[in-house]
């Protein structure tokens, strides 16, 4: 890779959708496996598909494990977009979007399913970031 130290690189992706009044929708409403291939600071990547985190990508509180566990418990690529948006880094979708394979037997109780409920999931885990840090430079712009 020679590419943009501010450049995330992933071959998944979703498009994160924003209301008219500028707010995040919700993570049931955005895009699920966009084509959009960016660079884009709405595309977000999905982790689990391959992701490549070029050397100084995120803000310096990455690190700091117990408010990444405080605020975003079980979205570890809620963590790392956020993070890395903070640091004015955007990402690039790349390759031909491949379908993901489920481990055998993980489908009852998979941390994606969780993620994706309205009850909570990662829209309260967004909301914790958002609360916390703000909207990131990235994402201000409409």
């Amino acid at each position: 890779y020679t590419g943009n130290d501010q450049e995330i690189l992933c071959w998944r992706a979703h498009y994160l959708r924003r209301a008219k009044s500028g707010e995040i929708r919700p993570y049931r409403q955005w895009y699920p496996k966009t084509e959009v291939r960016g660079p884009d600071p709405r595309l977000f990547f999905t982790s689990g598909a391959g992701v490549l985190f070029p050397p100084g990508c995120f803000d310096k509180r990455v690190t700091d494990q117990e408010l990444a566990s405080s605020l975003a418990p079980y979205a570890d690529d809620l963590w790392w977009f956020w993070l890395a948006s903070l640091n004015n880094c955007i990402i690039r979708r790349v390759g031909n979007n491949p379908k993901l394979i489920n481990w055998k037997g993980s489908g009852g109780s998979s941390l994606w399913q969780f993620n994706k409920r309205e009850d909570g999931g990662n829209d309260a885990q967004l909301q914790n970031l958002i609360a916390h840090f703000g909207l990131p430079p990235t994402l201000e712009k409409k």
